[in-house]
């Protein structure tokens, strides 16, 4: 096999991996909805985060399950970044639960992770 043919395998596998990966997401995020979870607020991110304002809960989606928390649950809610030698990277929101782990969401971007944090303390208020 050439180069090429080995290049075009690769992406064809990532892809397929890729999409596999977003099936198992949106089976989880059909399970959660099953359970009564009503989305309110699409906050996005890796993994996906959730709200629903009316049973003020929010929920972290991802390819292998979910979780919820109620609103009473957050302790605290920080964007958080890694410094890189010529520009920050890895744009984060760091937020802690009473009684559990401390859960990142990624976001792509400085001002997106900005706009989510501010959206969502304004939802938990």
């Amino acid at each position: 096999m050439g180069g090429i043919q080995w290049f075009i395998l690769i992406v064809v596998v990532l892809a397929g991996l890729a999409f596999f990966n977003w099936k198992a997401s949106q089976n989880q995020l059909a399970a959660l909805q099953k359970q009564g979870f009503n989305i309110s607020d699409d906050l996005k991110g890796q993994p996906n985060l959730l709200v629903d304002s009316q049973a003020r809960e929010l929920a972290v989606v991802t390819a292998k399950g979910f979780q919820r928390y109620g609103f009473d649950q957050v302790a605290n809610v920080e964007l958080r970044f890694d410094q890189g030698v010529q520009t920050d990277e890895n744009y984060r929101l760091e937020i802690s639960f009473n009684g559990a782990a401390t859960t990142k969401i990624k976001y792509e971007n400085e001002w997106l992770a900005k706009e989510k944090q501010a959206q969502l303390q304004n939802i938990l208020q």
